[in-house]
């Protein structure tokens, strides 16, 4: 804008040149541009609008909550959306991955509910992190984890250290499956477990409450 009226390049198309000129622009001070008829939108309400075709799934606050860390939480997106890469998923775009057996078990096809949940080691993993989950008969996919997390009896800081516990073994799980894919070196359960409580007691030091967590939650550094 320039002044009270429209300046725009030239260049642009016809049509969306003129539905700006359409436009009338105030000379008002008391008057300024709004979002939805709100005189005072931020950068939330046009990303609400943005999104707000997209289906709203209740895993959301789960994964996205306010203590998340973006670095860990966006792998258990991909997993919950059907985005991490697995052989299956790669065969089921047509793409040619050759052995699409898991390459922890070397028995059962690599899908995204075996690697985080069903295979013998990666239970091993997450049980060791939140012992919890040993109560289960069968063995959950990650929807449900995240849902036995917040059907807890924990104060709700206790289930935030939970829920990012369970963010960070996603990630690792999903490092340690590449590292072997791709270079052949391997974490037993033991050393991936301790690796990830490594990096969750460097996230809860940042944390007002991160060592009442680590005490309730037994988060050391060794």
């Amino acid at each position: 804008m320039a002044g009270s009226s429209w300046s725009l390049p030239t260049s642009i198309n016809s049509q969306i040149f003129e539905f700006f000129r359409s436009i009338p622009i105030s000379s008002d001070s008391n008057k300024h541009l709004t979002w939805e008829n709100n005189e005072n939108a931020s950068f939330k309400d046009f990303y609400k609008e943005f999104f707000s075709s997209e289906n709203d799934v209740d895993w959301a606050h789960l994964v996205w909550h306010k203590k998340h860390s973006l670095r860990h939480s966006v792998y258990s997106w991909m997993a919950l959306s059907n985005g991490l890469k697995t052989s299956v998923a790669l065969c089921a775009r047509n793409i040619d991955v050759g052995n699409i057996t898991y390459p922890f078990c070397h028995i059962h096809p690599e899908t995204t509910a075996h690697l985080l949940f069903e295979c013998d080691y990666s239970f091993q993993v997450i049980c060791r992190l939140i012992p919890q989950f040993s109560c289960f008969l069968f063995r959950p996919n990650l929807a449900q984890a995240f849902q036995f997390i917040a059907g807890l009896d924990f104060i709700r800081e206790v289930k935030l250290g939970l829920l990012l516990i369970l963010n960070i073994y996603v990630y690792f799980l999903w490092a340690e499956r590449n590292s072997r894919k791709h270079n052949g070196r391997i974490a037993c359960a033991v050393t991936l477990a301790k690796r990830i409580l490594r990096s969750v007691y460097l996230k809860l030091d940042s944390w007002k409450c991160g060592n009442l967590i680590k005490e309730k939650l037994m988060v050391s550094y060794h």
